[in-house]
């Protein structure tokens, strides 16, 4: 019988706010690619940009992303519809509270996630990267036949 791979699990979901930074970075390069933005230099400015974003996001929501792999490995989620479901909306949820929270505290009137995010794009960037995520980590169901799970 082969084991859970929990810590495959933990440690790629604690991946996620890297990939929705580097996600966001390469957008917001390509539209200023679009838009034909004169003050972006495909130098080392480019790589530093997308370094600064993926450390920052990984630095702000390191926390909640640690906790939500604590929570899917517990669950055991496996690959299915219900589990992608699941981690995307949790995890999006989490992230958009996250946010509120971390504003509340902070008594800053102009909310930090969203003076460089805006709206709900925090949650998007954490929905698609987990559901990104949960494709490649998690395990398929027929590989642990003993194995209970959530649901």
């Amino acid at each position: 019988m082969k084991v859970y791979p929990r810590w495959k699990v933990f440690f790629g979901f604690l991946l996620c706010p890297s990939i929705a930074g580097i996600s966001y970075a390469m957008f917001l390069t390509i539209e200023g690619v679009l838009l034909q933005n004169e003050a972006l230099d495909f130098s080392s400015t480019y790589f530093v940009f997308l370094l600064l974003i993926a450390i920052g996001s990984f630095g702000f929501y390191s926390v909640p992303a640690a906790l939500l792999g604590i929570v899917y490995a517990y669950f055991k989620l496996f690959k299915g519809w219900r589990s992608f479901l699941f981690v995307f909306f949790f995890s999006g949820l989490t992230a958009h509270f996250w946010g509120v929270i971390i504003d509340a505290v902070s008594r800053n009137n102009e909310g930090f996630p969203y003076v460089l995010f805006g709206g709900y794009t925090p949650a998007l960037l954490a929905g698609f990267s987990s559901l990104f995520v949960s494709f490649v980590v998690l395990p398929k169901k027929h590989e642990f036949t003993n194995t209970k799970r959530m649901g």
